[in-house]
């Protein structure tokens, strides 16, 4: 079994040192997430009827009087968005769950619409 020379040993420990600590870190910050479910909350296109800013149509909710994104779902996932029943043109409501990723963001795990 050969051995590696010494002029290798420590990078090689520095690029392992390095990876558990990045792995640790993305473990804690998984675990600081806390799953949030709410129930018949009202979701919808953020731009058209929410009044959110953004330059094109994205599904959002409005939780306990404040507007979020929601990723993890498109708006086009649910039907024809700017049909007469869409999200562009009515405000529906849903059973959801997820974790939020940014102050402004939700990350839906479970999306069931009323």
């Amino acid at each position: 079994m050969s051995r590696l020379p010494n002029k290798f040993v420590f990078p090689v420990l520095g690029v392992l040192l390095i990876g558990v600590l990045l792995f640790a870190l993305v473990l804690k910050k998984n675990k600081n997430r806390k799953l949030i479910s709410y129930q018949n909350v009202e979701v919808s296109c953020g731009k058209c009827q929410f009044g959110m800013k953004s330059t094109s149509c994205k599904l959002a909710t409005k939780i306990q009087g404040k507007y979020y994104w929601i990723k993890g779902t498109d708006i086009d996932d649910h039907g024809d968005a700017h049909g007469p029943e869409g999200f562009c043109n009515h405000v529906l409501y849903a059973d959801l769950s997820g974790h939020l990723v940014q102050s402004d963001i939700l990350f839906v795990e479970k999306f069931n619409l009323k």
